[in-house]
Parts: C-alpha cells; sequence; structure tokens
C-alpha cells in the first residue's frame, strides 16, 4: 500500500516474462504522488516497463486534478506547435478519412484534424476533459479505455494515440481493439517518449519523459516497433522526432530537487486544487519559453546525431 493506493508486480506486456532486473527507481516529480516507483527492464525481449505499477481499480488516484486542467489549457504556442507536428504525421500516413483519437483529453488535436478535412471522434477516459471537448467542440467523445471501447468493425481510417499509449494498463488488449476498429487498410499512429535516447540517459529518474507513475510503459524504438508486429500491425515506421520541453522541463525538475522543493505542478496539487493565474505564473510561463528556445540548437544536434526524444510510429492493419 502506498499513499492510498495499491501496487502490484506485473510480468512483461510485451513477452509475459516474470524475469527482469531493476533499471531505475525514481519519484513522481510532476505532481508529486508519493511513493517512490520503479522501471524494470525483461530480460527477454528488453522490454522496460514500470512494476509494481498501481492496481487498475487505484490507477485514476495517481491522476490529480491538475493533470486534466492542464490538457484543457493547452493552448500555448507551444503546446499548438507540437499538435501541429503530430498532425504533419496524420497527414503523411493517411491525408483523408474517418479519425478516432484515443486520449483525445479537451480535443484541441481534434479541432487541428477537423480543420484539415477529417471527420473525427474521440476516445478520453477524463470525464471533465471529454465533456469539455464535447461542450467547446461539439465533437462525439466515448468516456473509456481504449481497452473497454466498443468499435464498430472497419469504423475508422486512422487511429491516433499521441503521448498515450505509454499510459495503457493493457496494450496487447488496446492494440487488438484499435485494429478491430480500422479499415483493412487502416493506419495507426502511436507517439510515446524514446526511453532509450540519450537524453533519457542523461536525466535519469530527473527526465520528463518518465512520468511517473503514470507512465506504465517505457519504449525504445526496437521494442515500440515490436509491440506494434505482434499486435498485427505490418509496414511499420519508426521516427524519432524532437521535442524542445522535455529537456527544459527535466532542468527544471532537477533544479526543484537541488533547491529541495516541489515543482510547479508538484506543489498546486498538493491539495487536489487547481492553480490561479497570477503574474508569478505568466513569468514562469515567460522563463520555460526562453530556456525552451535556447535549448532548440542542443534539440537540433542531438536531432542530426540520431538522438531525439520522442518517437511516432505508423504502422497499418494490412488485413
Amino acid at each position: 500500500m502506498t499513499a492510498g493506493f495499491r501496487l502490484e508486480e506485473v510480468p512483461c506486456p510485451l513477452c509475459d516474462s516474470s524475469e527482469y532486473r531493476v533499471v531505475l527507481t525514481a519519484k513522481d516529480l510532476n505532481f508529486g504522488v508519493p511513493g517512490t516507483f520503479t522501471i524494470v527492464q525483461c530480460r527477454q525481449c528488453k522490454m522496460q516497463f514500470l512494476s509494481p505499477r498501481p492496481r487498475p481499480e487505484d490507477l485514476r488516484k495517481v491522476y490529480p486534478a491538475l493533470y486534466a486542467w492542464g490538457y484543457q489549457r493547452a493552448t500555448a504556442a507551444r503546446h499548438v506547435a507540437a499538435l501541429r507536428r503530430c498532425l504533419s504525421f496524420v497527414k503523411r500516413a493517411q491525408p483523408m478519412g474517418r479519425l478516432l483519437e484515443v486520449g483525445c483529453a479537451a480535443g484541441h488535436f481534434l479541432r487541428l484534424a477537423q480543420v484539415a478535412g477529417y471527420h473525427v471522434a474521440g476516445v478520453e477516459m477524463d470525464v471533465r476533459t471529454a465533456q469539455h471537448a464535447r461542450e467547446n467542440f461539439g465533437f462525439d467523445v466515448m468516456v473509456t479505455s481504449i481497452e473497454s471501447a466498443a468499435l464498430a468493425p472497419g469504423q475508422y481510417d486512422i487511429v491516433c494515440l499521441f503521448d498515450v499509449f505509454e499510459h495503457t494498463l493493457n496494450p496487447k488488449l488496446a492494440l487488438d481493439v484499435i485494429r478491430g476498429g480500422l479499415t483493412p487498410d487502416g493506419v495507426v499512429v502511436i507517439k510515446v517518449p524514446n526511453f532509450g535516447c540519450w537524453e533519457s540517459r542523461l536525466w535519469g529518474g530527473y527526465w520528463y519523459g518518465k512520468d511517473l507513475p503514470r507512465d506504465l510503459l517505457h519504449f525504445t524504438p526496437q521494442t515500440l516497433s515490436e509491440m506494434l508486429r505482434r499486435g498485427g500491425f505490418r509496414r511499420i515506421e519508426i521516427h524519432q522526432v524532437g521535442e524542445p520541453n522535455y529537456a527544459v522541463q527535466s532542468l527544471i525538475k532537477w533544479t526543484s530537487a537541488l533547491l529541495g522543493r516541489q515543482s510547479g505542478n508538484a506543489g498546486a496539487t498538493a491539495t487536489g486544487g487547481t492553480p490561479h493565474e497570477t503574474p508569478r505564473r505568466k513569468i514562469q510561463e515567460a522563463v520555460f519559453d526562453a530556456l525552451e528556445l535556447a535549448n532548440r540548437l542542443p534539440t537540433m544536434l542531438l536531432a542530426r546525431l540520431g538522438q531525439r526524444n520522442a518517437l511516432v510510429a505508423i504502422a497499418r492493419t494490412d488485413r
């Protein structure tokens, strides 16, 4: 038992082996959920994942109020730019058609896709953000997990998961549901942090791409490709992309820990509340934007070395 929620040991989500080694033990530096959490690596297939992890019935307890609030507010220029990068991969994979976004949050990406000409719908587990997408944009959003979603066979031409797949309890079942809901030549587009990149190794437990204990799966290009192959997908492409804010957020986490202080998000959610807009917060945003701009050159250099910090997979059903 840890701070009101229970943890359980789980086998490898890729090959079901129970033989693994500890890779990293760290705290939740993004939202301040109490406890320490362990990432392990399967000795058989090299998949890395959280174990022990929160039980399915307790998983919602590790998502503070600010987590959903942040997605409702995701309108800053850097967030929009990130969504546009995702849209570019969608257009490359499937230039038109019926699109489902899994983990659509407040509907900001769906809005971009709709403007681009797609017929859109969403799946979202959080009731508040799903309601935001419905009321502000009029989108059809199912409130459920992807594993439990009732998708009609061949209902969609493309299914997208952006920074969502790493949160799934049962990735094999999730891919089965997605594949069943796609057309015979349908495509899935998945974006996840690249656990195998140099940036991840440099920052260790402070890396922003390790969102413990919410990230249950930690992919490398090899394990993401293998997960899709075993899930029945073919013509798999794995692209590395750079997210400038990862390094900036990691620096903030590291500096906060060095000073013995919580990060802004962790402090704000200590009582489960939602922060107010203040001049101080605006200053923090300005500092963040400046740091992100300064980090663009190192990000470009790492990209040239084949060391981008995020992965985008494009794969087809080929039925």
